[in-house]
């Protein structure tokens, strides 16, 4: 089945034409009703992987499940069972997240809530050795918000948020808050190396002080290297985006990634983005500095030691829960939401960028709720450059759709007739 959903934009009297045939086709999705909060992963054959929650195996569980899309297929295998539990977290902003070693082995990260007499939640992994048929015995990883990237080796490295301030013991009441102590950290950011069989080789912080709810995202460069970006924090509630490189052996000290100047008191639960391909790297992240929510990008041709100024990609009204995918060929696609002028609706927008500060026009995907429960809407590519999106219908019987993108559209617009757009968006549906 084919949609065609077309953006009806008015830009100072401008409508762009199209730049290339694009097609959205709806690929039945293997996740049942109740299910959510997808991730994609695509693995070095090109296969594409979901992982999302839904029901358990049980009454009174719930679930991590695991579907495949094998290169040039439109069909996801039959869910495989990851983990099935009655203290399975099911968050919004914060879900699992998996990877694939260069080794083929697959690794999965989820939450879970303590036992009744504990407090709060806490991370797990697992591993597979043969595709996700069975599991290894899982252990503990993470605090918040971890994301997994391969290096050789069969090793992977987590990051992660973890709590700065000593834990409390059971039992105990939260201390009562001093106005006259000295400023102290409540997150930062930390990060483990890890040998094919999930031994910890080597852990760091990479930042002190990080803003407290979110999200984390690697891209992996050549050499051993990585990107982590994440939202920072200081004392004086600055919440911008820095990154910090791990060079093969180290990570090095962080650097902004662009001076927003974002003061919230707040979190805002909205991270940043990041891919690379070779030494090509696209990040895209959500402020609302000064008061002006903004979609920015930044593209990088040298492994992320340069970028290019951040274009606006937003069309005025962003709520952010962006995604990012670098498809070779100095070019980069962003998805984000963007708020409807009635009602509770939201738009899932691509739009594509690259290093020259031309954008292309806006492509509306799928039509979804403001809601915490529509979740953040993720991508993953494929080896003939199709994109696989996957995002959660909110409802009374929530359930994941997938979607493949082919052919979108080409940045053909400067960046800078966007600065400050008058656009009209419409959701308008057409199906031929």
């Amino acid at each position: 089945m084919h949609f065609a959903f077309l953006p009806v934009i008015l830009l100072l009297g401008l409508l762009p034409p199209p730049q290339t045939e694009s097609a959205i086709i709806a690929l039945p999705s293997p996740a049942p009703l109740q299910s959510g909060t997808p991730r994609l992963y695509t693995g070095p054959d090109g296969t594409v992987h979901l992982i999302y929650a839904g029901p358990g195996r049980q009454e009174g569980e719930r679930a991590i499940w695991l579907s495949k899309l094998a290169p040039e297929s439109r069909t996801w295998s039959e869910p495989r069972l990851v983990v099935s539990t009655p203290l399975l977290l099911e968050n919004w902003a914060d879900f699992a997240a998996l990877t694939m070693g260069d080794d083929g082995q697959l690794w999965v990260q989820w939450f879970q809530n303590r036992e009744a007499d504990q407090r709060g939640y806490s991370g797990w992994m697992a591993r597979s050795r043969d595709g996700g048929e069975t599991w290894s015995e899982p252990v503990p990883l993470g605090h918040e918000f971890v994301s997994l990237a391969p290096l050789s080796a069969g090793r992977v490295m987590a990051v992660w948020l973890q709590s700065a301030r000593p834990p409390r013991r059971p039992g105990t009441a939260r201390p009562s808050r001093d106005p006259n102590a000295p400023y102290a950290p409540s997150m930062k950011l930390d990060a483990r190396l890890m040998a094919a069989d999930g031994s910890t080789l080597q852990e760091w912080t990479v930042d002190p002080d990080v803003c407290t709810c979110c999200q984390t995202t690697l891209a992996v460069l050549p050499d051993d290297q990585l990107l982590v970006s994440y939202r920072a924090h200081t004392p004086k509630e600055v919440r911008d985006n820095y990154v910090a490189r791990f060079n093969g052996e180290i990570w090095e000290h962080p650097v902004r990634l662009h001076p927003d100047n974002w003061v919230i008191p707040g979190c805002p639960v909205n991270g940043p983005a990041a891919h690379a391909q070779n030494n090509t790297l696209g990040i895209v992240w959500f402020t609302a500095a000064g008061g002006i929510a903004r979609v920015s990008a930044k593209f990088s041709t040298d492994a992320g030691h340069t970028f290019s100024e951040a274009p606006p990609l937003d069309l005025g009204s962003p709520i952010g829960r962006v995604d990012c995918l670098t498809l070779g060929n100095n070019l980069a696609v962003a998805s984000w939401l963007e708020s409807s002028a009635s009602g509770n609706t939201a738009g899932i927008y691509v739009r594509s960028f690259g290093p020259d500060e031309l954008i292309s026009e806006p492509w509306l995907i799928a039509k979804t709720s403001q809601a915490r429960a529509s979740g953040f809407p993720r991508m993953a590519l494929r080896p003939n450059g199709e994109i696989i999106l996957a995002y959660t219908e909110d409802g009374e019987s929530s359930r994941i759709h997938t979607v493949l993108l082919q052919g979108p559209p080409k940045p053909s617009q400067p960046a800078a007739i966007l600065k400050n757009p008058l656009v009209l968006t419409a959701l308008e549906f057409c199906e031929p």
